[in-house]
């Protein structure tokens, strides 16, 4: 399992695995909202 994330590698099963605020960030990417590139540190890490 990875334990860093960019957000556009998040997907709908990911959000015990990256936390609410992620999981909101890489749904907004997945829309096609303008987002700055990001990473998430998963709670694997």
């Amino acid at each position: 399992m990875k334990r860093i994330l960019a957000l556009e590698e998040i997907r709908d099963n990911d959000r015990a695995l990256v936390g609410g605020k992620a999981f909101a960030l890489a749904t907004m990417v997945r829309t096609g909202m303008n987002v700055p590139p990001g990473l998430c540190v998963t709670t694997e890490a």
